[in-house]
C-alpha cells in the first residue's frame, strides 16, 4: 500500500467530557504522546480503531478533524464481506483482529481496560498496542488488495467515513420546541395507534414480536418460510391491512424512542455515523437514529443560519439499476418512459391511486418474494391476477440476470457490486432460496450505495453545501443562497448515469422532507 506517509493513533477518552482525553502517536519508529492540535493538524493517513469515539472531543476542542483516517474497523468490516452476527461482538471488532497478534492476550485485556478507564494508563502497554496496530494493518492492507477491496476503500469508503463522521461532529440544529412538543405527543399516538391495531386485527394489545407476526402473516395465507422478518413487512404486499398497519406502527414506536433519547434542552443533535452499516455498505446514524424518525416529525430540523434545507431524491432509483444492470429492455422502457409503480397499478388495478400497493409489490418481485404471494394480495386487493402473472412474465430478460448472479454466488463463492463490496459466501453447498435472493438483492443494492455515496461526496464538495441526514437513496442538506438546489438534482442525475456507464439516464427530484401524513 503506497497511499503516503501513515502515523497510528492510539487514544484514551475522557468520558467525563472534562477535557482530559490523551493521544498517542507511533509513526512506525517511535511512540510519543502528543496534543489534541497536534492530531488534528494531522495532514497524512491516521490509523486507528472506533474513530467515532474520540473524534467528538476533537471537534469539541478544534472545530475539525483529521481529515485521512484509516479506521480499521471499518476496513476489517468491508473486507469480511460478510453479514453481521447475532450478539454485541461482531468478525471486525478489534477483540477478534488484533487481540490474537498479542504472545499475551492479557496485554490486550491491559489495553481495553486502560482504554475505558478502568485502571490507570501505562504507556508501554500503548506502545505495544500501537505496534500490534500497525502490524495489524499491515496485514489487512494485503487482504484488501488480494480481495479487491482496495480501490473502492480509498476511491470512496475513506473519503465518505470521513465526510459523515465531520458532518456528525458538527451536529444537525433542531427546535427545540417542536421536539418538546412531539416527545409530549408520540406516547399518546403510539398507545392509541396500538390500540387500534389491536381491535382491528384481533392480536394482543403490545408490540407484536417476530413469532407472532409470523403466524400472523402465515393465518393470512401468506409462505412466510425462508424470508426474515424485515423483509416479510417491507416487500409483503398487505392483505387485511396488516403489514400496512403494523410498518406504521413500528415507526411510531421507533419515533417514540427515538425521541425519548433527546435531550429537550439540546438544540443540535450529534448522532453516530456508520458509513458501512450493512454487508451493502448502507449508511447508518444511532444515537439517535435519524433514518428512523417519521415523515411528520420530521420537522424538528432546522438549518443553521444563513442557510436552507433541501431534500434531493433519486426518483424510482432501484428500478433504473436494475434495468442497467440486467439490459431488460422492458424493464429500460419502464423506467425511461413511465412511471413504473403506476404503470403496474393502471395496468393490474385500473387505478393510479393503488400507486403505492403497487411499488411495494414491484420491489417485492424485484428482491425475490415469491410470485405466489403476489398474486395472492392482487387477489386480495381486487386487482386482475391473469395481468398480474402477465406482467411480471414479461421481464424475461431480467430474470435471465438474477439467474446468472445465482450462478454467479454459487460458482465464486461471492458476487461484487462496482469496484468490490463483496459478499462472501459461507458454504458450497447448493444456493437456498434466501441466498438467490440475498445475493441479487446486494448487487443491486450495493451499487444503489455506490452510486449514493458518490453522488453525496460530490454534493458535499460543492462550496456552500453542508450534509445533514443521508437516507436510503436521498439526502437532507443545508446550503447558502448561492446555491441553487438544481446543482444537486443535477449532481444526482449525472453520477448515476456516469456509474451505470450511460446504459440509462438517472433521474432524481427536490422532495419534501417533512409532511403531515407520514
Amino acid at each position: 500500500m503506497s497511499k503516503g506517509m501513515i502515523v497510528y493513533l492510539a487514544y484514551q477518552k475522557d468520558f467525563s467530557e472534562g477535557g482530559r482525553d490523551r493521544y498517542f502517536i507511533y509513526d512506525g519508529e517511535k511512540s510519543s504522546e502528543v496534543y489534541s492540535e497536534d492530531v488534528v493538524a494531522l495532514d497524512c493517513f491516521v490509523v486507528t480503531h472506533d474513530f467515532w469515539l474520540i473524534a467528538s472531543s476533537l471537534f469539541k476542542a478544534h472545530g475539525r478533524l483529521p481529515s485521512k483516517v484509516i479506521d480499521v474497523v471499518l476496513l476489517s468490516k468491508i473486507v469480511a464481506g460478510v453479514k453481521a452476527v447475532d450478539g454485541d461482538v461482531q468478525p471486525w471488532d478489534i477483540s477478534k483482529t488484533i487481540k490474537p497478534l498479542f504472545k499475551v492476550s492479557d496485554d490486550f485485556d491491559s489495553y481495553m481496560d486502560m482504554y475505558y478507564r478502568r485502571k490507570e494508563l501505562v504507556f508501554d502497554v500503548y506502545m505495544l498496542f500501537s505496534h500490534k496496530l500497525a502490524e495489524y494493518f499491515d496485514q489487512l492492507s494485503v487482504l484488501s488488495s488480494d480481495s479487491g477491496e482496495m480501490e473502492r476503500f480509498y476511491s470512496l469508503e475513506q473519503p465518505i467515513f470521513n465526510d459523515l463522521t465531520f458532518s456528525a461532529c458538527r451536529g444537525i440544529r433542531v427546535n427545540t420546541n417542536i421536539v418538546r412538543e412531539h416527545k409530549d405527543n408520540l406516547k399518546l399516538d403510539f398507545y392509541r395507534q396500538l390500540k387500534l391495531f389491536a381491535e382491528k386485527h384481533k392480536v394482543l394489545y403490545e408490540l407484536p414480536n417476530e413469532g407472532d407476526i409470523r403466524a400472523k402473516l402465515s393465518e393470512l395465507g401468506y409462505n412466510v418460510q425462508d424470508y426474515s422478518l424485515e423483509f416479510l413487512i417491507d416487500f409483503l404486499p398487505s392483505r387485511d391491512g396488516y403489514t400496512d398497519d403494523l410498518r406504521s406502527l413500528q415507526k411510531t414506536n421507533k419515533s417514540y424512542r427515538i425521541f425519548n433519547s433527546i435531550s429537550s434542552d439540546s438544540n443540535r443533535l450529534r448522532p453516530i455515523v456508520e458509513s458501512h452499516w450493512t454487508s451493502t455498505s448502507r449508511i447508518y446514524h444511532k444515537s439517535p437514529s435519524l433514518q428512523n424518525i417519521s415523515k411528520k416529525y420530521r420537522n424538528i430540523f432546522i438549518p443553521d443560519q444563513g442557510m436552507s434545507l433541501c431534500y434531493v431524491d433519486f426518483d424510482q432509483f432501484e428500478v433504473g439499476i436494475m434495468a442497467a444492470l440486467s439490459s431488460d429492455p422492458i424493464m429500460k422502457d419502464i423506467y425511461e418512459n413511465h412511471d413504473a409503480y403506476k404503470d403496474f397499478s393502471v395496468k393490474v388495478f385500473n387505478n393510479e391511486g393503488m400507486r403505492k400497493k403497487a411499488k411495494v409489490m414491484f420491489l417485492s418481485y424485484t428482491y425475490g418474494m415469491s410470485l405466489e404471494n403476489i398474486i395472492s394480495s392482487v387477489k386480495e386487493l381486487g386487482g386482475n391476477q391473469k395481468n398480474a402473472r402477465e406482467y411480471f412474465s414479461g421481464f424475461s430478460v431480467f430474470e435471465a440476470w438474477k439467474e446468472s448472479i445465482n450462478n454467479e454466488f454459487l460458482e465464486n463463492g461471492r458476487v461484487a457490486t462496482i469496484l468490490g463490496n463483496y459478499l462472501n459466501r459461507q458454504t458450497d453447498k447448493e444456493l437456498t432460496d434466501k441466498e438467490k435472493r440475498t445475493s441479487v438483492n446486494h448487487v443491486i443494492q450495493g451499487t444503489a450505495t455506490y452510486i449514493f455515496k458518490k453522488a453525496l461526496l460530490e454534493l458535499a464538495r460543492l462550496e456552500g453545501v453542508q450534509i445533514l441526514v443521508p437516507m436510503h437513496d436521498a439526502v437532507l442538506f443545508q446550503h447558502t443562497n448561492q446555491v441553487h438546489p438544481s446543482l444537486a438534482v443535477k449532481i444526482f442525475e449525472d453520477v448515476m448515469t456516469k456509474e451505470l456507464s450511460g446504459k440509462v439516464s438517472g433521474k432524481a427530484s427536490i422532495e419534501e422532507f417533512y409532511t403531515n401524513n407520514d
